[in-house]
């Protein structure tokens, strides 16, 4: 079961889109979990350079910064009060004092003891790509990625990217209690992306998630030789999915890590709220 959830919010430059709270607040509603916010009240330094600092004013910069941190963490902080209240949900809020540099080892280390974070794809800049990459990489533990316009997670119909490979069974498994409520669950593989194991066919997968009560509809894609992401897009919209859940796949196991193409794509721009494990 998803009972307890995560959302970190990023407030520098720019705050957590309100309608990403929101849509966070109603999934955790949806699916009858709690969810705690991680905001952060950023620490700026001016670096110890005399001239520097008196060509740019180097500490009013950094004030002004911190002061614009600050800012963004309580309004977001008041957003989703608000909305927590008013959907009845438990929520809270940990606020953490640190540098920018930090943000991602904090939010690795909560995300260990959440059954799902919530990242907010970013409109602007990479630092919510980075957090969301290095939860899926980093914490054990699935991702939901939120299109920045998104406002809410549906799971009316929810598509499974499967191709037999370890990081898709633990995204299978890690989605089960969502694909149990919704209405339509499609599986389907993409053709020409990775050789599919022939001793394997949609059989098997049907009858896993049968003993867990799901009917599924199962499609094997040709993807005519375009980009992954393309081909998995072009799926989404075909078949008006909700939500996509997928295995995450990077090259290297070092911490510069070289995302697989289908990875890349729906971190960086998902069109539906996406759920990915590793």
């Amino acid at each position: 079961m998803i009972k307890d959830l995560l959302i970190p919010f990023s407030t520098y430059p720019e705050p957590v889109p309100s309608a990403s709270i929101g849509a966070a607040v109603r999934f955790a509603e949806r699916i009858g979990a709690g969810v705690t916010a991680l905001a952060f009240d950023l620490e700026f330094h001016a670096p110890g350079n005399a001239i520097a600092n008196m060509v740019l004013d180097l500490p009013a910069m950094v004030a002004t910064a911190k002061a614009r941190a600050h800012a963004n963490a309580a309004d977001s902080t008041r957003v989703f009060e608000d909305a927590c209240r008013t959907s009845a949900i438990t929520g809270d809020v940990i606020t953490y004092r640190c540098e920018e540099s930090r943000i991602t080892e904090v939010v690795v280390e909560s995300a260990r003891l959440r059954d799902l974070t919530l990242v907010p794809a970013p409109e602007a800049g990479v630092q919510q790509q980075w957090v969301a990459e290095s939860v899926i990489f980093g914490s054990g533990r699935p991702v939901l990625i939120l299109p920045a316009a998104a406002v809410d997670v549906p799971l009316t119909t929810i598509a499974v990217a499967w191709d037999w490979t370890r990081p898709a069974a633990r995204a299978l498994a890690d989605a089960i209690p969502l694909l149990g409520r919704a209405e339509t669950v499609r599986i389907f593989t993409v053709g020409d992306e990775k050789a599919i194991p022939k001793t394997h066919g949609f059989d098997e997968i049907r009858r896993h998630l049968a003993r867990h009560g799901i009917d599924a509809v199962c499609d094997r894609v040709d993807g005519g030789r375009r980009p992954i992401g393309e081909t998995m897009a072009g799926y989404i919209a075909t078949h008006g999915v909700d939500l996509l859940v997928m295995g995450a796949y990077a090259h290297s196991r070092m911490r510069d890590f070289i995302l697989g193409g289908a990875t890349r794509s729906m971190v960086a721009a998902p069109p539906v709220p996406v759920l990915l494990s590793h």
